[in-house]
């Protein structure tokens, strides 16, 4: 069954993966730094912020936030929908294997149940629950939330996961990142890559995170 990103250039998503898993391994790096109470992270501090800033001016269809509430958090919105339903008519729904549709919880409205979800659809208001089931690789869920204050919607991740090429929520910001054109001509990942982090892991975590984030071992091909 055709995939979402599969009406994009291979070239642009792999380009994408590597840049965004970049992003991810330098915000858990300064979070695990804000959370250890590193000395050296202020130094790191303003680098970072002009990385996000750097990312979002490469791929304008998201925008980005980063808050510091106890630990450094990296939200994802998408610019370009303002409407939950809409996002799920025209693009959540083509993730292949979507399984179940849920406005106050997950798997409220099987997919095999038109009634239901068509009852699910008509009633999405600021919150859209989202399972999809991989038969290769695992059963992913997907939350979307609508964010007044922000007015935009949010992409709710889990950081260590969020670069996994699999899960619809990679998926669903890699969309909308590249759907638009992006600008080329910046490497984003060549100057994500010129701030470390990986020093401040323990030895198991550093091996987890290099082995999840190596651009070489995840490439599209």
């Amino acid at each position: 069954m055709p995939d979402l990103l599969d009406e994009i250039d291979k070239k642009s998503v792999s380009e994408f993966h590597k840049d965004f898993s970049e992003l991810i391994r330098v915000t858990v790096g300064i979070d695990t730094a804000y959370k250890m109470l590193d000395p050296t992270l202020n130094s790191y501090e303003d680098e970072y912020k002009k990385l996000v800033k750097l990312f979002a001016r490469k791929y304008s269809g998201i925008a980005l936030k980063t808050e510091s509430r106890g630990s450094v958090h990296l939200r994802i919105f998408i610019k370009s929908e303002k409407s939950l339903k809409e996002i799920f008519l025209k693009v959540a729904s083509r993730i292949s294997g979507i399984k179940s549709i849920g406005i106050n919880q997950f798997d409220e409205a099987q997919v095999t149940d038109s009634s239901k979800v068509s009852k699910a659809i008509n009633s999405i208001k600021d919150k859209l629950y989202l399972t999809y089931n991989d038969p290769e690789h695992d059963t992913f869920t997907l939350f979307l939330k609508d964010d007044k204050q922000q007015k935009k919607i949010e992409i709710v991740y889990d950081v260590k996961t969020a670069a996994d090429k699999f899960r619809p929520e990679f998926k669903l910001i890699a969309y909308y990142s590249l759907k638009s054109e992006y600008k080329k001509n910046i490497d984003f990942a060549v100057k994500a890559s010129a701030i470390g982090f990986v020093r401040v892991f323990t030895d198991d975590e550093r091996n987890q995170w290099v082995g999840d984030f190596n651009p070489r071992m995840n490439d599209f091909g």
